[in-house]
């Protein structure tokens, strides 16, 4: 049964690598907390903790429009996530003990200065399912435990003008301490 569980978890992430291959590129992590400087056209941040690797990539909103063009969503959902800023998000386990993350606890704080809940995947499926759309893939999971080894890499998405910067602040648990790190300076990619 365990066995089964674990091929059906790399099925499922080798589909989504798959089909986001072409949409970002996620930087190899780095060896401690580093933020890379973005260069003509991409821009990439990657932080590495103690068995916890996170990497953020900036997807251009012409980049998010041909993704779900290409699976048949409407013009109006597209232009709706397209107004979004997302971003390429790849976590990793690289540590020995199974960790697990809550997406709904992570906050982003942009110009303004306030902490800001992410749109996260349950709350893009309602809105998709209202609209009669049955498709459930792209957004980052929300409530997930990694075993040693085990990755994703999908789209977070934060109501915030293209071009904005933010730093998110994000949380993982690890044999049940939380721990928490901040990716100051994200960028969201321009129009």
């Amino acid at each position: 049964m365990a066995e089964g569980i674990i091929l059906i978890r790399k099925t499922i992430q080798s589909f989504v690598l798959f089909t986001l291959t072409g949409l970002a590129t996620v930087l190899a992590e780095s060896e401690s907390l580093q933020q890379d400087k973005p260069t003509a056209g991409a821009w990439q941040l990657s932080a590495k903790h103690e068995g916890f690797n996170i990497a953020l990539t900036a997807i251009t909103p012409d980049r998010i429009r041909a993704f779900f063009t290409g699976r048949g969503f409407p013009p109006e959902m597209i232009e709706a996530i397209a107004s979004y800023c997302v971003i390429g998000t790849r976590i990793e386990n690289t540590g020995t003990l199974p960790f697990s993350y809550d997406l709904s606890k992570w906050r982003y704080q942009a110009a303004d200065g306030k902490l800001h809940k992410l749109k996260i995947k349950a709350d893009w499926i309602k809105e998709w399912r209202e609209q009669g759309i049955k498709f459930a893939y792209s957004q980052l999971a929300g409530n997930p435990t990694f075993l040693p080894g085990d990755w994703i890499s999908s789209m977070t998405t934060y109501k915030l003008p293209h071009g904005a910067d933010f730093d998110l602040h994000y949380q993982w648990n690890i044999n049940g301490k939380d721990n928490t790190g901040i990716l100051k300076g994200v960028k969201c990619a321009d129009d």
